[in-house]
């Protein structure tokens, strides 16, 4: 700035102190995102998973209509529709060959110690700095942006690299049913696992949208892995001269192996993220002071980050925090306290590791403040922590869905065996499984261990067939009766109660009378529901 000997010594003290400030923030911040992306310190450049299959990623073709999702993928059977036609090619062309190998290669190390992990820096500069492929992932619109407003923020984070993971995700999906429809049930299975363990890279992501991703990812793959083998068995039965082949799979997807060591699911090793803390304390840091709010960056900032940069949004945002930042606000120190509050009882809560325990019952803090008086400004700094909350409950899921698919491929298994049903869930001891599992779900979990609940019709009910209620969300509920010639695998469900099946709802969540089916798996009675009435081809 040019000297102005017209400008008073008081302003131009003032502007001094402004321009060291925003100074002062830029660093911070800059801080902020140094600490987020020091959580992946111990990734050394050559583990770089992301490193591998971004940038063939970015060379893939889009899934073609039908499979566009990573549900329709799964859904859709091998037939002779167009859209299987054009979901065939479209995985057996030559970009998707490439991403399919790079998926086996990254996922290849089954040790977690020496196993590759996902370690995108979050930001453009990190990645471009680090890495040779870093400009070609950021020109793919794969990496992970930062931009609110011009300036860098862990509160505003783009995952763009999420459209290219569930690209990935549809393209393991239908190369499964391509080779399940082949006869190739070994190589379905194999594709899944190499999905499984690169969603479990995802899942040890840092922000919880991120970890949101993965576990999600990680169920879809555990419950196709069910579905693929309970085609099978009711089919061709391919498995039945490979039957070794699922003793070895049930090792490789198992939380503790044969040997002793921990797999590579590692669903206890999941760790609570962080980024979504120091992302709200960057944001807090950012537009308050002291003394209340900081006056140069507030209004752009909360417009920019409400409007997710769209320009004709932003107009209409701004209007919106500058009448907020005219009222009084609270204090930074204030802001700060109330962020570590809010991740606390989060943190707490998923260190539990016990749906049932009473703290559970218990309001959420996030809820409490915004509903005690917090500030309009301290709202939306804390709402940077509100994806935090559905992590309690897809943690409690996937470890069940990862418990409930080594129960039922162990069941099938035996009757892969001797042709005829598992009398009890310990008879897949010591063949199939060490020992049996519990179901975390059950409220005796911590005490005397229950597995999981298993009934023959007719043999454990008093009806010879057995009727149940599916409810999906995003389907019309519909009914399944079974006879003594296939076993159901459930769980009793977030209510901790067995309701014997007869209403089934796949969700952690309390719903009374409802359980949560593992076989037959769910996926597999949906499309056959769909076949039937017609809205599947």
């Amino acid at each position: 700035m040019l000297y102005d000997p017209l400008m008073s010594m008081t302003t131009r003290i003032a502007t001094a102190l402004a321009t060291v400030g925003l100074l002062v923030s830029a660093a911070l911040g800059q801080d902020y995102i140094d600490q987020a992306n020091a959580l992946y310190d111990d990734i050394r450049l050559e583990q770089r998973s992301d490193l591998v299959i971004l940038p063939v990623i970015a060379k893939m073709d889009e899934p073609p209509r039908g499979v566009e999702t990573v549900e329709k993928a799964a859904l859709q059977p091998a037939s002779s529709s167009a859209i299987w036609t054009q979901a065939r090619a479209w995985a057996e062309s030559e970009p998707q060959r490439r991403v399919l190998e790079a998926l086996d290669e990254v996922t290849r190390e089954t040790d977690y110690r020496f196993a590759m992990a996902f370690g995108l820096p979050y930001g453009v500069e990190a990645l471009v700095d680090e890495s040779d492929v870093g400009i070609d992932i950021v020109s793919a619109d794969l990496h992970i942006d930062l931009d609110v407003g011009g300036t860098p923020l862990l509160a505003g984070a783009d995952f763009r690299y999420f459209r290219g993971v569930r690209w990935l995700m549809c393209l393991a999906q239908v190369e499964a049913t391509r080779l399940a429809a082949d006869g190739d049930i070994e190589g379905a299975l194999g594709v899944l696992a190499d999905a499984l363990f690169f969603a479990r890279q995802i899942a040890d992501r840092q922000f919880a949208e991120e970890m949101t991703l993965g576990i999600r990812l990680m169920n879809a793959c555990l419950e196709r892995m069910r579905d693929i083998v309970y085609t099978d068995l009711r089919g061709d039965r391919h498995l039945a001269d490979n039957q070794d082949f699922l003793i070895e799979y049930l090792n490789l997807i198992a939380e503790r192996t044969r040997e002793g060591t921990e797999g590579y699911i590692g669903i206890e090793r999941l760790r609570f993220p962080q980024a979504n803390r120091l992302a709200a304390e960057q944001l807090a840091h950012h537009v308050l002071t002291d003394h209340g709010i900081n006056q140069e960056t507030f209004v752009p900032t909360m417009a920019a980050l409400t409007s997710g940069n769209h320009p004709l949004m932003l107009f209409s945002q701004t209007p919106r925090w500058q009448n907020v930042a005219d009222i009084p606000q609270g204090r930074l120190q204030d802001a700060l306290e109330l962020i570590e509050r809010v991740h606390g009882d989060f943190e707490s809560r998923w260190n539990l590791r016990d749906p049932h325990d009473q703290m559970m019952s218990q309001r959420f803090y996030i809820d409490l403040a915004l509903s005690g008086g917090a500030s309009q400004l301290f709202a939306p700094i804390i709402r940077v922590l509100e994806p935090l909350r559905p992590l309690l409950d897809l943690w409690q899921q996937v470890r069940l869905e990862a418990i409930g698919t080594r129960h039922a491929l162990a069941l099938a298994g035996y009757e892969y065996a001797f042709n005829q049903l598992a009398p009890a869930p310990t008879s897949v001891r010591p063949r199939w499984l060490v020992d049996v599992e519990p179901d975390p779900l059950n409220p005796q979990y911590l005490r005397s261990n229950p597995g999981l609940a298993y009934i023959i019709p007719g043999r454990h009910t008093n009806n010879p067939v057995h009727e149940i209620n599916v409810v999906i969300e995003g389907y019309s509920n519909f009914q399944k009766r079974f006879r003594d010639d296939e076993f159901l695998l459930y769980s009793v469900g977030g209510d901790g109660a067995n309701n014997m099946a007869t209403e089934i709802q796949n969700t952690v969540e309390d719903v009374p009378g409802a359980d949560y089916l593992i076989w037959p798996p769910v996926l597999s009675l949906l499309r056959e529901n769909l076949q039937t009435s017609g809205q599947l081809r």
